[in-house]
């Protein structure tokens, strides 16, 4: 009989938090081993058994697994938590991209300098109630059910409210006007299992302090960078969340990437012949993403290059910074670039051309085809952010 799922991280929540919720919510018990110095991280790269040199990891079921994404979808298809059909499945996906969207930016907000959390505190707790708790009450309307997906408990459910404690620590009253998450958050905070993980001094980790926020620092400084493109698109109710890509498949329409691919997996049995190999499977495809991060990152570094004046921030890995791409004029149609003379640079795009021509002014940088840029001339702003990367 295998032993009780094992926890590799630090004593803080970020990445492996909603691990701990949805193991918590299974009523599967679990233990923790905590990384609590940088040593302990230049260990784990020279650890095989830690795939791609990193944490989250959980050893579970036999297997060793990182990646959130792989950890949480194994987790839920373990406890009956991931949908009756890939129909289901879909939707699920599509929620908790969503719900991780809102989070990462949650959990970036401590380590912003002083003078910019002001700024994205504003920033997220409009994003919160106008794109996204907006979004999960009109589909909790739209069926009139208990859950969000299926009329039945799912991982979604449980992140769901995860995302709405996390949220009420920094704005006690952002689902006020939310009556549907209400009762959500106190249907599924009166389960049991999790209310036993909400009671204090168990499982659950606070928030950051300032001495534990150091001690992250310090351990995960010099790891892993990510960028992550955030993507606005309109006001196009279609499209929930107000983010691309979309897909229209099987009668639905899909947002977030994973959910997308996830749900044409399924449907063509890409996807391995049970949740181990859907496991396997998850973290293995992580390295497109990976590389694409690779990619963004060594993208904006070249802007950096070519517009000395682009402040330093927007390099700084524990930053989330705005950057406002102004795409009214669009050079790959042969019109000219407009330069508002501000301290950022003009993208200039079009759906026609076959990939997309940053400039900066009269100064041109590489194409930046292939960068998941949405080439919607319908769209003025889009905004990205440099991410630190928790090793996911």
């Amino acid at each position: 009989m295998a032993g009780k799922p094992k926890l590799h991280y630090t004593d803080a929540r970020g990445s492996m938090e909603p691990i701990r919720w949805l193991l918590a919510a299974a009523g599967e018990k679990f233990e923790e081993k905590f990384i609590t110095s940088r040593e302990d991280m230049q260990k784990i790269k020279n650890d095989e058994s830690y795939m791609f040199q990193q944490v989250p990891m959980v050893e579970i079921d036999g297997m060793k697994l990182v990646q959130t994404r792989a950890i949480l979808n194994y987790i839920a298809d373990k406890h009956n938590l991931y949908g009756k059909d890939i129909k289901e499945r879909a939707l699920i996906d599509m929620y908790t991209e969503g719900i991780a969207d809102l989070n990462q930016l949650v959990l970036q907000y401590p380590f912003l300098p002083p003078g910019e959390q002001e700024a994205s505190l504003a920033q997220i707790k409009e994003k919160a109630r106008n794109r996204y708790f907006s979004a999960f009450e009109k589909v909790l309307k739209s069926h009139g059910q208990d859950y969000l997906v299926g009329n039945r408990l799912s991982k979604a459910d449980i992140h769901l409210v995860e995302l709405i404690y996390n949220m009420e620590e920094l704005d006690p009253n952002v689902i006020a006007s939310f009556p549907l998450l209400q009762a959500l958050k106190t249907r599924i905070s009166s389960l049991p299992t999790v209310k036993k993980f909400l009671q204090p001094g168990i499982q659950r980790k606070p928030p950051l302090n300032e001495k534990s926020k150091e001690e992250i620092l310090k351990i995960f400084m010099l790891h892993n960078e990510i960028v992550e493109l955030a993507e606005s698109v309109g006001q196009d109710e279609s499209l929930m969340f107000q983010k691309g890509p979309k897909a229209e498949i099987d009668g639905m329409k899909l947002v977030q990437t994973r959910a997308i691919l996830n749900c044409i997996a399924n449907k063509y049995n890409f996807y391995g012949k049970d949740i181990q190999e859907r496991a396997l499977c998850s973290v293995f495809s992580v390295l497109t993403s990976a590389d694409n991060a690779g990619v963004m990152c060594n993208y904006h570094k070249t802007f950096r290059q070519h517009r000395p004046g682009l402040s330093r921030k927007a390099l700084n890995p524990m930053t989330s910074v705005p950057i406002t791409q102004r795409r009214k004029v669009r050079q790959a149609r042969g019109e000219e670039v407009e330069d508002r003379g501000r301290d950022y640079h003009d993208v200039a795009t079009a759906s026609e051309a076959t990939g997309c021509m940053a400039h900066t002014g009269k100064e041109e940088v590489p194409p930046c085809s292939g960068l998941g840029f949405t080439c919607d001339s319908a769209s003025e702003e889009r905004e990205v952010y440099l991410a630190h990367s928790f090793g996911e």
